[in-house]
């Protein structure tokens, strides 16, 4: 991602099909969860995790220097007791593992066995996650302590794996069939459907609302950008759609790719999510450090 860009998080209202600004910085900041009580964002900056409390307007960083973490990239999700579920290196190495990090008993666990594994769903029993194996990206569920199984077996790329339907399906992305479209299946990769069949399009970064109702992701023109891939620093659309595939509709044209709803940003009530808009950054805004607005 460019380095003199300004990051605008920005809240889209489904009932009113609109856009409300929450917050705008000078930097570029990355992949947005919402917490379980809507009351702080958790997103990335720079190699770093980063906690933005949205009553307060005020952001700190996420220590975990002492546990040795570098590299945390885009993939986190944060559980109802507010714990923190993350992909990161670790002793300045850029391979990801799986951690979790227990913010009451200021504990790191490690999670996976294998390298390049990049979280994307979390339940109460389960972990789900791309790993790239063999030089293949697939889809991983694994329960503690067990071994891994792989779901989607090296049937084209696979990415973005999240629960859904109280944890009995999931919805994904895969260009197994040409362009990277939105897939579902059952937990244990049986009976996979597609949900979207426009090959103008690939499609990336399925969100499930926690009512089951609603899909949002977003889109790359396919003619510029090859299925396999999600670069930053585009022109991609953002999608709203049925959880049965009908009615998909661009809400927003944006500046960004990576970065912008890489996780999970639903609310808990579904009645909005969160993504990142990027936009180059003005001399002036600099002096500014943060710019907000609640909503």
């Amino acid at each position: 991602m460019e380095l003199d860009l300004k990051s605008n998080i920005e809240l889209y209202v489904v009932k009113h099909s609109k856009r409300t600004l929450i917050a705008s910085f000078p930097k570029v900041i990355e992949s947005c969860n919402v917490s379980f009580n809507n009351d702080y964002l958790v997103y990335t900056h720079n190699w770093g995790l980063y906690k933005y409390n949205l009553l307060s307007q005020y952001e700190r960083p996420i220590e975990t220097e002492k546990y040795n973490l570098s590299f945390i990239n885009n993939d986190h999700l944060i559980d109802k007791h507010g714990n923190i579920y993350l992909s990161a290196g670790k002793n300045e190495e850029i391979s990801s593992h799986i951690y979790k990090l227990d913010i009451r008993k200021d504990k790191l666990t490690r999670l996976t066995n294998q390298p390049l594994s990049y979280l994307h769903g979390l339940s109460n029993k389960y972990i789900l996650y791309t790993g790239q194996r063999n030089r293949k990206f697939d889809i991983f569920i694994k329960e503690k302590n067990h071994k891994e199984i792989n779901l989607t077996k090296g049937l084209g790329f696979n990415d973005a794996p999240e629960f859904f339907d109280n944890d009995k399906k999931i919805i994904f992305n895969s260009d197994r069939n040409g362009t990277s479209q939105i897939y579902t299946m059952n937990i244990d990769g049986s009976n996979i459907q597609q949900l979207t069949f426009d090959n103008e399009y690939n499609c990336w970064f399925p969100h499930v609302s926690p009512n089951n109702k609603y899909v949002c992701y977003i889109s790359y023109d396919s003619l510029n950008t090859p299925s396999n891939l999600h670069p930053s620093n585009k022109q991609i659309s953002i999608h709203l759609m049925n959880i049965d595939g009908s009615e998909s509709r661009v809400i927003a044209n944006i500046y960004g790719g990576a970065g912008t709803m890489n996780v999970n940003s639903w609310t808990s009530d579904s009645k909005y999510f969160v993504f990142i808009s990027y936009e180059k950054l003005l001399k002036d805004f600099a002096n500014n450090p943060i710019n907000c607005r609640l909503f």
